[in-house]
């Protein structure tokens, strides 16, 4: 039999793990949670408390997976290993957890857990930059050389329509032929803007000026069933970045908004002044702390899953229908802004819209 003393030094070790530790009591077929330690009450904001003495049948009513590994634990002695994700109703969050699961004679089955939730998300974030890195040196190689090649097309096409000997269906034939090749020296301009090798003009510019000039263009090219709602801070502070660049960039995403509400919906472009600090730059991959400008565009379109947001900036990757689309307007995007010094982030939920949030270094000086 335990020794009081013995019981409470337990109880202190319990309570100093660094990561939250559950009791639960064997009651039958079920489980009774007894007690908890510190750093449960920490992940769960002090809302654990309300579970206590509840059975674990009514805690987990739909996860008959969870409660089978309680009552295998408790019968075998076995140590069980999991990696799971939980909904925490005591904070409303889902969580993807290292679980595991260990009796202690007589009756009680110990859960200790390891939230990994941002550890994966950081793991996630770090090997889509070095895919996105590895996409981009290729995209920009093979524009870089398609490009040389279409100046020598388009040279010789335009010493050829110089000529006053051709007739009218070479004339023809010789103008669609660079008319072709300006389309595709256009592409070539866009993947060279994803790889970050395009040349840029860049000079001091505010946000809010160039939303409000390109209102107009932006309302047209939302047409009548997307509204077009602006938050443009008051004191915005300037940022050192290409203007066309910036524009493509507003353009592009307005576009994207515009396909993802077939059905008319509302796009909201906002501007603030944000300092990101080091705790943020930890957690999301390629940003800097100090002074940003922010430009969010949300739009309450059809959203998107995990799969999508994890391929969204990869060149000619697109879920539109074949021919409507050359999936390099997201890819454009993303390297006008890494090329511009900034981040761009997305959040986005099937049926609940996407947000696009871009951060520029703010210019102090």
């Amino acid at each position: 039999m335990t020794e009081p003393a013995d019981e409470a030094r337990l109880r202190l070790i319990l309570e100093h793990l660094p990561h939250p530790t559950y009791v639960w009591r064997r009651d039958g077929d079920d489980f009774v949670l007894i007690h908890y330690n510190r750093a449960a009450d920490t992940l769960t904001h002090g809302n654990v408390a309300q579970l206590l003495g509840t059975r674990l049948t009514q805690t987990y009513p739909d996860r008959t997976d969870v409660i089978r590994d309680f009552r295998e634990c408790a019968s075998t002695g076995q140590v069980i290993n999991r990696e799971d994700r939980f909904h925490l109703r005591t904070i409303g969050e889902t969580r993807l957890l290292d679980i595991t699961y260990a009796f202690a004679p007589p009756d009680m089955v110990i859960v200790h857990t390891a939230d990994r939730t941002e550890l994966r998300r950081l793991e996630e974030a770090l090997r889509q930059a070095q895919k996105m890195e590895a996409v981009g040196q290729l995209a920009g190689g093979i524009a870089h050389d398609f490009n040389n090649l279409l100046t020598v097309i388009l040279g010789s096409v335009e010493l050829l329509l110089a000529r006053e000997d051709l007739d009218a269906d070479a004339m023809h034939d010789a103008g669609e032929i660079a008319n072709a090749t300006r389309t595709a020296a256009s592409l070539t301009r866009q993947l060279l803007a994803f790889s970050r090798r395009s040349m840029l003009a860049p000079r001091v510019i505010n946000l809010n000026d160039i939303i409000r000039h390109m209102q107009t263009l932006l309302g047209r090219l939302l047409g009548p069933d997307v509204a077009l709602t602006t938050a443009l801070a008051p004191a915005l502070d300037s940022v050192n970045a290409d203007r066309g660049h910036i524009e493509q960039v507003i353009m592009n995403l307005a576009v994207n908004a515009r396909d993802a509400m077939p059905s008319g919906g509302r796009l909201t472009i906002e501007t603030a002044n944000v300092s990101i600090d080091e705790r943020y730059v930890a957690e999301h991959p390629g940003t800097s702390a100090g002074a940003h400008v922010m430009v969010a565009v949300t739009d309450t379109g059809v959203g998107m899953d995990e799969d999508v947001k994890a391929r969204l900036f990869e060149p000619f990757f697109t879920t539109k229908e074949l021919g409507k689309g050359t999936g390099l307007g997201l890819a454009t995007v993303y390297g006008a802004v890494k090329q511009s010094g900034g981040s761009i982030w997305v959040t986005s939920e099937p049926g609940h819209g996407t947000t696009f949030k871009i951060f520029l270094p703010a210019v102090t000086q």
